[in-house]
């Protein structure tokens, strides 16, 4: 992971990561999610702490908006689940507070509706 962004000639990998997740191509924004799952999961509460000291991964993860592919939407949602599960001990209580509301809404991003809802409309 550490030599992506030095081998691309950026400064660090995270920095070359969030430039791919921002990108309106979603093949490579599902290319970063995917890193940055394979980090957190590998490397536990140590990965989760390298992105979590990055603001932009956080606003990527937060306040990206909505993917338009459903692959973009799982590979994002698998990522947030990922990281979550290894960084609660550290985590401040609004930022873990909306990561779990987020992860309650489920990959897709929206509230389920009722079966009756849907049928009555």
């Amino acid at each position: 992971y550490t030599l992506l962004g030095p081998n691309n000639d950026y400064s660090d990998s995270t920095s070359l990561l969030v430039k791919f997740a921002k990108s309106p191509i979603p093949e490579l924004r599902i290319a970063a999610y995917a890193v940055w799952t394979a980090v957190v999961t590998k490397c536990g509460a140590g990965g989760a702490t390298l992105l979590v000291t990055s603001s932009d991964v956080m606003l990527v993860l937060l306040e990206g908006g909505r993917e338009s592919t459903p692959d973009g939407r799982l590979a994002k949602f698998d990522f947030l689940r990922a990281f979550f599960n290894e960084s609660q001990g550290f985590l401040a209580g609004d930022l873990r507070r909306n990561i779990e509301k987020q992860l309650q809404l489920g990959p897709h991003g929206i509230q389920p509706m009722q079966w009756i809802d849907v049928a009555i409309e």
